[in-house]
């Protein structure tokens, strides 16, 4: 990667940055309307071990992570953003990710978590706000019947003397 691609990988990965760059990832994976990352992740390591690249889980898992920063790192480049069948083979065949290419791995996959988490707290946040909505409509409901059963009423009075008090008032 050309240092100018770098830096400004660098200057969008800093922490001020961050939500900016969340928001971004969000937004596409959005667009795309695609079935969620974790399910597509799996979907890609059973057909790494389908076609016969990987023998188990964590054989496709460290493959998938090779795959995904090599997706990653394309997505950062100008031009035809994907991966071809003669550049599928060879990615698999390279040899373990470098110091910096975990580092990059890892703060991707902290986005990646941290994306998780916004979503599920997501929709917990709109679970509660049915449950409010629910709850507002059966208070209403209640206070219009208690309302509609309560008839406050003073009972007859009269302020006229008593008759039995009526000689000692005089």
């Amino acid at each position: 990667m050309d240092s100018h691609t770098w830096a400004f990988l660098e200057e969008i990965v800093k922490e001020e940055n961050r939500l900016d760059l969340l928001d971004a990832i969000q937004s596409f994976e959005w667009s795309l309307g695609v079935v969620g990352h974790p399910q597509m992740e799996d979907d890609i390591k059973r057909g790494l071990i389908g076609l016969g690249y990987a023998t188990n889980t964590a054989a496709a898992k460290t493959l998938f992570e090779r795959l995904f920063l090599y997706v990653f790192k394309r997505l950062t480049q100008k031009g035809l953003k994907q991966l071809t069948t003669t550049e599928l083979p060879a990615q698999l065949r390279l040899a373990p990710l470098t110091e910096t290419d975990e580092a990059i791995l890892v703060f991707v996959q902290d986005l990646r978590g941290l994306a998780q988490r916004v979503e599920a707290l997501e929709r917990k946040e709109e679970q509660n706000q049915q449950l409010l909505a629910s709850l507002e409509s059966r208070t209403t409901t209640l206070g219009e019947r208690i309302h509609d059963d309560i008839h406050p009423a003073l009972p007859n009075a009269t302020l006229d003397v008593a008759a039995l008090v009526e000689g000692l008032v005089g």
